[in-house]
């Protein structure tokens, strides 16, 4: 297992790395830029609603689940 504190450094770089290729693709093909049902429950959660943070919070949450 790897020590918490490596984890998150790990899951921090990992989001830029993906920002312009997984970040992307999922901003455009999740159409996270017309207000799907999916941007308008995570802001309901307390997200923000713009397609780049959202790409990263879903980019956080799949990493961390894979970590």
């Amino acid at each position: 297992m790897l020590p918490v504190a490596l984890k998150l450094k790990l899951l921090e770089d990992s989001i830029w790395d993906y920002h312009f290729t997984l970040g992307l693709w999922l901003r455009n093909n999740w159409k996270l830029w017309e207000n799907p049902p999916l941007v308008q429950n995570l802001v309901e959660m307390g997200a923000s609603a713009h397609p780049d943070d959202l790409g990263s919070l879903l980019l956080r949450g799949y990493l961390a689940h894979r970590i």
